[in-house]
């Protein structure tokens, strides 16, 4: 498996991630799906567009910020780089303010 094929199922495993995972706001309590600003505010990024690139396989990310990644969802580096992990029952809920 080449560089380009494993930023393509990196990226595909976090935007699954991104997407099953609920944030509460503290300010009004409403919990809404992860956006992609907010995963970016998280990582330290300051737009989304970053975000976006990393899902579409299209930007690579450091060591740093898949280790952050998998702390903000809970799992293991390693199954973020796993084929098939977008088809498991992943469902996660932050309840408080991520930033």
């Amino acid at each position: 498996m080449d560089r380009k094929e494993l930023n393509k199922i990196l990226g595909t495993n976090i935007k699954f991630l991104r997407r099953n995972t609920k944030v509460r706001n503290p300010e009004n309590n409403k919990v809404k799906y992860m956006t992609q600003k907010q995963l970016a505010n998280y990582m330290g990024k300051d737009c989304e567009q970053q975000v976006s690139k990393f899902e579409l396989g299209i930007n690579e990310l450091s060591a740093t910020q898949i280790y952050t990644i998998s702390k903000l969802f809970g799992i293991s580096t390693d199954l973020l780089y796993q084929d098939n992990f977008k088809h498991s029952y992943f469902s996660k809920q932050i309840n408080n303010d991520i930033y």
